[in-house]
């Protein structure tokens, strides 16, 4: 009889029976922290890439796998998009690409009549690079509960359209560092140019989306499909303007003093 270093059981065999702990536990070594770190990272990596591949050439079929059982190969949907929000943040943000384009927009707009206004959204918009996480989990609960409610015919639950949200926002994130470095390259250029390019990313997020859940629900008007998954990006976002007025309104309502206090810091 053996007994479990673990949880002191004494069984036979190679793993114990209650913690699943093996047999034999030797001292740790530099080589088995070499292997863990080979068998950790390096399948973290290939999982990760591998789902970034599979979302950029058959994002749909990838998502219908996924919920259909295929999963070993793939990272779970909440971490991919905590990866992917990370590394835009890390590429945007900490490289100063984003703060360029909006330094850009603000000699364009030369709007020093409207100081206060410049202010307090400054102030937002440094909140919301210093905590891009969060945004993103208020925006793809939304994105997923739009997808449920236009396709809540199809058969899947909130959950599951929750998790192709997740995998298909993480993949804009993608997309948004490609579009801003563009915007940086263009930065020169007039601010209606720049808006206009602006429109140009959030067409084809809504591109990405049609395209992704034509292959998710393959059934039915191709057309009509597409224009439901744009109307999903649509709504979503949608939602989340009207929930960040609600609650700045009632912020301003009920703690002006303090928003007065905070702007002057």
């Amino acid at each position: 009889m053996i007994q479990c270093k673990n949880c002191e059981t004494e069984f036979q065999g190679k793993f114990c029976p209650k913690c699943g702990q093996k047999a034999k536990t030797g001292r740790i070594s530099f080589v088995q922290v070499l292997k863990d770190l080979q068998n950790q990272v390096i399948h973290i990596e290939e999982g990760f890439l591998y789902t970034i591949r599979a979302l950029f050439f058959q994002p749909g079929q990838m998502v219908k796998g996924y919920l259909a059982g295929r999963r070993v190969q793939h990272v779970k949907p909440v971490k991919f998009l905590v990866w992917t929000t990370v590394i835009s943040f890390l590429v945007i943000h900490v490289m100063g690409f984003q703060d360029r384009v909006l330094n850009q927009i603000k000699q364009q707009q030369n709007l020093q009549d409207n100081s206060a206004s410049l202010h307090l959204a400054q102030k937002i918009n440094d909140w919301i690079n210093a905590h891009p996480s969060v945004l993103m989990l208020f925006t793809v609960p939304l994105i997923a509960f739009a997808s449920w409610l236009l396709f809540r015919k199809r058969g899947y639950n909130y959950a599951e359209h929750f998790t192709g949200s997740a995998y298909l926002m993480g993949m804009l994130n993608f997309f948004n560092v490609f579009f801003t470095l563009f915007m940086v390259c263009f930065s020169h250029l007039p601010l209606s140019t720049l808006m206009m390019i602006g429109s140009l990313q959030w067409i084809f997020y809504m591109v990405y989306f049609g395209w992704a859940y034509r292959q998710w629900f393959p059934e039915g008007n191709r057309g009509w499909v597409s224009i439901k998954a744009a109307l999903v990006v649509i709504l979503g976002y949608a939602l989340l303007i009207i929930g960040i007025a609600l609650i700045s309104s009632t912020i301003l309502t009920f703690f002006k003093p303090q928003v007065d206090a905070w702007l002057s810091q």
